[in-house]
């Protein structure tokens, strides 16, 4: 036989205490014969072994913590509604398990943050080596015309690293406040695809890369920043001469679908590990530190490119088969067949205004920015002032 200890009264159908005095249990709850309740009771009952379990009723989405002892060959059955206590505990469960994944999330954040700031440091800090070190040669005035044309070129080459390493900070910044923005007008993607191709030429031959350039014909314009799509190109294309091997070969592809023209930058480099491919368009992030040493830069490239391309209304993604096995860059851009009507982004710059005789303030508040700023306005022929601030600017005029 059964005793009824403690049972809730909505579980029961609000019978009176008489009503359940002396009742079978299964005649009371017949929807619990068969589970696991009902097999636990029965084994209780035939060990005659007390026994502790939860169990949850779904009449009422109710749980139970049930204690069962054995008594004169029938069995007492405490039954208390722990429902709170359960919900109370997932909660609290809940709540850890969120703490904990933002407490992983800022961790993992510093820990990027730090990998980018040694990053940075090192990748300003190269180019400022052989900059520095030409120039106290180029002072000393004891280099040859080779040797001073090569600290020249030496010289030239890692500022222009370095202030693209300036530029990408500046346009993330950017990104991140907002205020990237773009000029728009009819953009003729050959064009910007043919220009991104001539500023990687020349290292792209150091290192005997094929390119190979499939343009579909009539692609037509789309409406877009030329320089900022030039921008997103360039990024593709340097980051496959930086990662393909000597001798590989490097496809660029232009073609056009119904509503979208498509750009591609295939390589045979060293192609993207699975795990990374869903990080490769984040901020700050790079592969490994061994990429990073091996390769340079700061892991911020595809992270404007991924912007610039959504600003415009399109997507960009990537796949590799895997670790030296090459990677494949597809940028799609909304086609717009009917922009002839709008100026061409891509118009031949107006020829340089004579500047002879006319007179122009400077102001900077950087000296060596003012005098060099000065210098070649005069050298066009214009008669210069400069001042340091605006208070001397008004002072001038």
């Amino acid at each position: 036989m059964c005793c009824l200890s403690q049972f809730s009264s909505h579980a029961i159908n609000a019978k009176s205490r008489d009503e359940i005095l002396g009742r079978c249990f299964w005649d009371l709850f017949p929807d619990l014969v068969g589970t696991e309740f009902y097999d636990r009771l029965h084994q209780a009952m035939h060990d005659q072994t007390p026994i502790q379990f939860e169990y949850h009723y779904e009449i009422g989405d109710t749980w139970f913590e049930n204690r069962v002892y054995p008594a004169n060959e029938g069995i007492i059955v405490l039954c208390s509604n722990i429902t709170d206590r359960v919900q109370f505990e997932r909660d609290r469960e809940r709540i850890l398990q969120q703490e904990q994944a933002s407490r992983e999330a800022a961790e993992n954040a510093n820990r990027v943050k730090d990998e980018f700031l040694a990053v940075l440091s090192h990748e300003l800090r190269s180019p400022l080596n052989p900059i520095l070190g030409w120039s106290k040669l180029l002072q000393q005035g004891k280099l040859d015309a080779t040797k001073t044309q090569t600290a020249l070129d030496t010289i030239d080459r890692n500022a222009q690293l370095q202030a693209q390493l300036i530029d990408d900070l500046l346009d993330i910044s950017r990104i991140l406040c907002g205020k990237l923005s773009l000029d728009q007008s009819a953009a003729d993607l050959s064009v910007v695809i043919s220009s991104a191709l001539e500023t990687v030429r020349l290292a792209a031959e150091a290192k005997s890369l094929h390119i190979q350039t499939i343009f579909s014909p009539n692609i037509g314009t789309v409406l877009g920043d030329a320089g900022r799509l030039q921008q997103v190109v360039w990024n593709l294309l340097s980051n496959a001469v930086k990662f393909t091997p000597q001798g590989g070969q490097i496809t660029v592809a232009l073609t056009l679908s119904a509503t979208h023209a498509q750009i591609q930058v295939i390589d045979t480099g060293k192609g993207i590990h699975p795990d990374f491919l869903p990080h490769v368009f984040e901020h700050f992030r790079q592969e490994d530190g061994a990429t990073t040493r091996k390769f340079g830069g700061l892991g911020l490239g595809l992270a404007i490119a991924r912007q610039i391309v959504e600003m415009h209304g399109g997507q960009i993604y990537v796949e590799s088969p895997g670790e030296g096995q090459g990677a494949t860059f597809t940028v799609l851009l909304p086609f717009a067949p009917h922009l002839s009507e709008l100026p061409s982004s891509e118009a031949s710059s107006p020829a340089a205004s004579d500047l002879n005789g006319i007179r122009i303030l400077v102001v900077d508040d950087e000296a060596d920015s003012r005098e060099i700023v000065s210098f070649v306005l005069e050298q066009a022929g214009a008669v210069v002032t400069s001042v340091s601030s605006g208070i001397e600017a008004l002072q001038v005029i």
